[in-house]
């Protein structure tokens, strides 16, 4: 479990997106939240906090429809999904 949440300001190509989403490791989870703070300039500030609040309810909904997880590993995914919602949306 997370105790801190480690932020990395930068550039992602979609293509290390994708192979980082592929990535599994045997009897581990990992969190990884990439988010793109820097809605369009069309999209109002409101917009973009409610776009953002329904992805991160969607990462929830993931978590807990995790069948595989132990209890411990399921509480330190929602513990990361918690460290990033207060980040996301104070």
């Amino acid at each position: 479990m997370a105790n801190a949440l480690t932020l990395v300001e930068g550039v992602i190509r979609p293509s290390l997106t994708a192979e980082l989403d592929s990535f599994r490791a045997a009897n581990h989870r990992v969190s990884s939240y990439y988010l793109n703070l820097r809605p369009p300039s069309e999209a109002n500030g409101e917009a973009a906090r409610i776009a953002l609040k329904n992805a991160l309810a969607r990462e929830r909904e993931r978590i807990d429809q995790l069948e595989d997880a132990r209890p411990a590993v399921r509480h330190a995914l929602h513990r990361d999904w918690e460290l990033v919602s207060t980040w996301c949306l104070p």
